[in-house]
């Protein structure tokens, strides 16, 4: 396990579909996004505000990208959808 692991920067995307963030592991850096669907998943179908809804759910979401980069460290950008969750 690294150090320190985090996601930061949260960005929805201009179409809406997905809320881009930044990730930094032992000081390098990646990129990742999350689906509008995984966030509708997170929120039990109350979306709202992209922006809000990573917020309120950043733990979870932080542990899914966490797991991810433990089994492959060279993904970039890690995506996470429903199924993470």
């Amino acid at each position: 396990m690294p150090d320190s692991f985090s996601i930061h920067s949260p960005k929805p995307s201009d179409d809406g579909e997905r809320v881009y963030f930044t990730i930094e592991a032992d000081g390098a850096k990646g990129k990742g996004y999350i689906s509008r669907s995984a966030l509708d998943e997170l929120a039990g179908g109350h979306i709202g505000d992209l922006g809000e809804v990573f917020d309120k759910h950043r733990d979870r979401i932080e542990e899914a990208v966490h797991l991810k980069w433990l089994v492959n460290p060279s993904l970039d950008p890690i995506v996470l959808s429903s199924d993470d969750f």
